[in-house]
C-alpha cells in the first residue's frame, strides 16, 4: 500500500485464475481496503485458454528457450529471452 500511495494510485489490478486464487486475493483485497480505503482492488478474469497458465510456468518455458509469445506481450517475451540467454552464459 505504501508503493500505491507514493505513486498516487487509486486502483490495484489483480488477476484471478480460479477459486484457489480468488480466496487469497479476496483476503488481500480486504486487508488492502482496510489499510487504504481510497485504493480499490479490481479482479480480472483471464481468457479461458490462459486460465491455468502461471508466471512460474512461463518462466520455466522461457528458461528452456521455449516459445512464450502466446502467453505474454512481445516486449515481455523479448526481455525474458534476453534474461534466459544471460543465464545460460
Amino acid at each position: 500500500m505504501d508503493f500505491c500511495r507514493r505513486r498516487d494510485a487509486r486502483v490495484i489490478l489483480r488477476g484471478v485464475r480460479g477459486t484457489r486464487d480468488f480466496e487469497s486475493e479476496f483476503q488481500m483485497g480486504l486487508a488492502n481496503q482496510d489499510m487504504a480505503p481510497g485504493i480499490e482492488t479490481v479482479f480480472l478474469v483471464p481468457r479461458p485458454e490462459l486460465q491455468y497458465v502461471s508466471s512460474s510456468l512461463i518462466r520455466e518455458i522461457a528458461s528452456y528457450a521455449g516459445d512464450i509469445s502466446r502467453y505474454v506481450p512481445a516486449c515481455v517475451a523479448t526481455a525474458m529471452r534476453a534474461q534466459a540467454e544471460q543465464g545460460r552464459d
